[in-house]
């Protein structure tokens, strides 16, 4: 019986304020999936978006009114803009006034 076996990579990113950070990779990837979480709230509604230089990855993953600790999840992953190369970066944009938050990125290699 033959199967593949699928180890993802996790990147992190803290957003300390709503703000653009960015990662840049030592390997090539592909986005499967992303988590955002608010870790202090401002009282604002509040999104995350994952892109690459080739354009957004997820479409804007919501986290409501802002409550700290509340999590969102992709629910679109672009095809087009989800495999990014070695040496590009990924970079998690934070909208909502005040915010603070964390994204976890699930990849897999794409080399």
């Amino acid at each position: 019986m033959a199967y593949t076996a699928f180890n993802p990579l996790v990147i992190t990113i803290d957003n300390p304020a709503p703000a653009a950070v960015s990662a840049t990779l030592v390997r090539s990837i592909k986005v499967v999936d992303s988590v955002a979480y608010v870790t202090t709230a401002a009282g604002a509604a509040t999104t995350c978006t994952i892109s690459s230089t080739g354009g957004n990855i997820t479409n804007a993953i919501s986290l409501g009114n802002n409550a700290a600790n509340k999590v969102g999840r992709a629910g679109e992953i672009d095809d087009a803009n989800n495999s990014i190369a070695s040496g590009a970066t990924v970079t998690s944009t934070w909208s909502g006034g005040g915010t603070a938050g964390r994204v976890s990125i699930i990849c897999v290699s794409n080399a």
